[in-house]
């Protein structure tokens, strides 16, 4: 198997797996049994089961009552990641993401963002979560098919999210937005994404801005070539 990262591990992700030797816990424990498990059910590259467990795992650790932070900023850093995987056609990348999603789902399906790609009903979904438990303004985007978020993202109403969930990466101590219908303030919003791509459609569906303006320098970008092949019974 052969691993090329696109762009720079950010230094959360680093941190990620430094902190208190949190990563060598990790890789001896749930990473290498996900990763087991996983590769028995497709021939994806075990590295997508890795990297995807990474992040659903952070995500889960952003939950309030569940937190885990990081040291080395101030202040502390969260666990949430930003992960692509980046892959050419029919490399099971998007099965890898869903089989991490029905994970996800299976521990608390309530940390999934909505579909709703506008700001306003995204704040919204934060607003409420913070609201049904004090500082637990966490979320997660799960999407096999980035394409189609970013494709979202180019539309008139969504085109404010990509600054948005930049501005939120870090979390904020306070994140306070007024729109033209609702006004939120949101205590140390995280958010999380995991999705995947055909290298084929980066060029048409990402800018010079994406690159240089901050979006995808916060993104893992993973690729990744299996060994494997999966043995399927003979059709009657």
């Amino acid at each position: 198997m052969k691993l090329t990262v696109l762009r720079g591990f950010c230094d959360k992700s680093k941190l990620f797996y430094r902190a208190n030797n949190w990563g060598a816990y990790m890789g001896s424990c749930f990473l290498r049994d996900y990763e087991k498990s996983m590769v028995r059910f497709t021939d994806a590259a075990p590295l997508f089961h890795t990297f995807s467990a990474i992040t659903i795992f952070g995500a889960l650790l952003t939950r309030y009552k569940y937190r885990v932070v990081l040291e080395g900023g101030v202040p502390p850093r969260w666990t949430n990641l930003w992960t692509v995987i980046v892959s050419g056609s029919g490399t099971r990348k998007s099965t890898a993401v869903r089989m991490a999603e029905e994970i996800l789902m299976r521990v608390d399906s309530s940390l999934l963002a909505p579909s709703d790609g506008s700001p306003e009903g995204f704040l919204t979904h934060m607003s409420r979560r913070h609201r049904e438990m004090p500082n637990n303004s966490s979320t997660f985007f799960v999407s096999p098919e980035f394409s189609l978020m970013l494709m979202q993202f180019q539309r008139t109403y969504s085109s404010a999210m990509k600054p948005l969930l930049m501005d939120l990466y870090d979390v904020p101590p306070m994140f306070k937005r007024k729109l033209a219908k609702a006004e939120f303030e949101i205590p140390k919003p995280r958010v999380s994404i995991l999705g995947a791509i055909a290298t084929e459609l980066m060029p048409n569906l990402t800018d010079q801005m994406d690159w240089l303006g901050g979006f995808f320098s916060r993104t893992m970008l993973v690729t990744g070539k299996s060994d494997m092949h999966l043995k399927f019974p003979k059709t009657p």
